[in-house]
C-alpha cells in the first residue's frame, strides 16, 4: 500500500495517509476544527479534530469524546476492546506541547448518513492533549468491517468495471462477495490505523492564539 503525505490546518500538522485517499472539501462544506479524508472505494475516513480541551483526568478525555462520538452517529453494539496511552517513544515526531496521547480502539454498528441498515465499523480514536492551549487534538478512523448491501456505503465499494445490466443481474451472494472483498480485516485496519499515527508530525503551533 502507497501513502502519501498531506498537511492539515495549513500545514500546521502533517500526516501520511493511502494514496487512494482524497479531501471531502473538495465536495462539501467541513467545519474549520474538521479535516476529512475519505476512500471512495472502501468507505474509510480519517477525521481530525481541534476540540475544546475537557477539564477531566486525562485517562478520562478519551473516554468523553468517544461516548461523544458514538452518540452523535447513533452508533450501537459498542465495544470497546482497548483503551490505553501510547508512550512518548512509540511517537518520535510527537513535540513536548502534547501532554497526554490517550487511544480508544473498538467495533460499533452504525448507519451510513444514520440509515437503518446497519455497518459494522472498526471506529479507532487518538486523542493528544495540549494543555498550553487547551485543545484536545482528536484522530478518528472509520473502517468497515462489514456493510449491508442494502447500505448507501455497499454502493461506494462495488467494484467499477461492470456495466449496469451485468450488476443487476448478480445474485445477493455474489453482491455480498464484492463487498466483503474490497473491506479489510481487523487485523489489516489495525496495521493501517498504526501506520498513520506513526507518521502524524506538529510543524508549527502558530495557529493556536496562545503561541503566537
Amino acid at each position: 500500500m502507497s501513502f502519501k503525505t498531506i498537511e492539515l490546518y495549513g500545514g500546521a500538522f502533517e500526516i501520511q495517509v493511502p494514496e487512494r485517499f482524497v479531501d471531502i472539501s473538495h465536495y462539501r462544506h467541513i467545519p474549520d476544527h474538521q479535516e476529512v479524508y475519505i476512500d471512495p472505494s472502501g468507505d474509510q475516513s480519517i477525521i481530525t479534530e481541534l476540540n475544546s480541551y475537557q477539564n477531566v483526568p486525562d485517562s478520562d478525555a478519551i473516554t468523553l469524546h468517544w461516548d461523544d462520538l458514538m452518540k452523535d452517529s447513533d452508533s450501537s453494539s459498542i465495544e470497546i476492546i482497548s483503551k490505553g496511552e501510547f508512550k512518548r517513544e512509540e511517537l518520535p515526531n510527537i513535540p513536548k506541547y502534547v501532554d497526554y496521547i490517550g487511544y480508544i480502539d473498538g467495533v460499533n454498528q452504525v448507519g451510513k448518513y444514520k440509515e437503518e441498515k446497519l455497518n459494522t465499523v472498526h471506529t479507532y480514536i487518538v486523542n493528544m492533549r495540549m494543555a498550553c492551549v487547551t485543545t484536545d487534538f482528536l484522530i478518528i478512523f472509520n473502517v468497515p468491517l462489514a456493510i449491508s448491501q442494502d447500505s448507501t456505503a455497499a454502493d461506494m465499494v462495488k467494484t467499477d468495471d461492470t456495466d449496469q445490466s451485468s450488476t443487476e443481474m448478480k445474485d445477493e451472494t455474489n453482491v455480498e462477495e464484492e463487498i466483503k472483498a474490497k473491506l479489510l480485516t481487523k487485523e489489516e485496519s489495525g496495521k493501517l490505523i498504526n501506520e498513520v499515527i506513526k507518521s502524524f508530525k506538529i510543524k508549527s503551533m502558530s495557529i493556536f492564539p496562545e503561541m503566537q
